[in-house]
């Protein structure tokens, strides 16, 4: 826990960056799968 918590504080920022992104790519899905099923 001691060795990996300095990588835990390195990669913290870069999460930060990549979940507005992961938010909009499963946004996007949803959009998909509702206009499918709307479809039938």
């Amino acid at each position: 826990v001691i060795i990996i918590k300095p990588f835990v504080i390195i990669i913290k920022p870069f999460i930060n960056i990549i979940k507005p992104f992961i938010a909009l790519h499963n946004k996007n899905k949803w959009i998909k799968i509702d206009t499918q099923s709307l479809k039938g």
